[in-house]
């Protein structure tokens, strides 16, 4: 379930096998209809061609407002959400550890842009994500910032 194909394809597949009824009550969204459909995957919605309308928006406000409570149509929460995000983007930058993350933080930060960018912005940034996604590692840029 992890291959995620091109809206097209996603919706001319699920009206093929019979699923058109199902796309309408989701308001044509395919990965919203598959997401409430098999809640007990654990689906990355930024992986789908399409994110569900306004998903981006819920995680942001939930990751500010209520970090441990289950987004809907699925049980993880938004600090899972984001967790995950950080997974890809650790794995993308040969990021093996919350070590490595503090010794690349500055580099890492400079570098993201995009949409990437946009998004651990809108969270805070880098540093505010690692403090709250990962809550028991001591990390040293909080002893640094409070020795200046």
């Amino acid at each position: 379930m992890d291959n995620i194909l091109s809206v097209e394809y996603e919706h001319k597949y699920i009206c093929a096998f019979a699923g058109s009824g199902l796309l309408k009550y989701y308001n044509g969204s395919v990965s919203l209809s598959i997401m409430s459909e098999f809640p007990n995957h654990k689906w990355l919605p930024w992986k789908f061609s399409q994110a569900p309308r306004n998903w981006w928006d819920n995680i942001v406000e939930a990751f500010f407002k209520r970090p441990s409570e289950a987004i809907p149509p699925t049980n993880m929460t938004a600090v899972d959400y984001i967790r995950e995000y950080l997974a890809e983007l650790a794995h993308e930058r040969n990021i093996a550890s919350l070590a490595d993350w503090e010794s690349n933080l500055s580099n890492v930060t400079k570098s993201l842009s995009g949409t990437v960018g946009d998004r651990i912005n809108q969270l805070g940034g880098l540093h505010h994500i690692l403090q709250v996604v990962y809550p028991h590692h001591e990390w040293r840029f909080l002893k640094e910032e409070g020795s200046v």
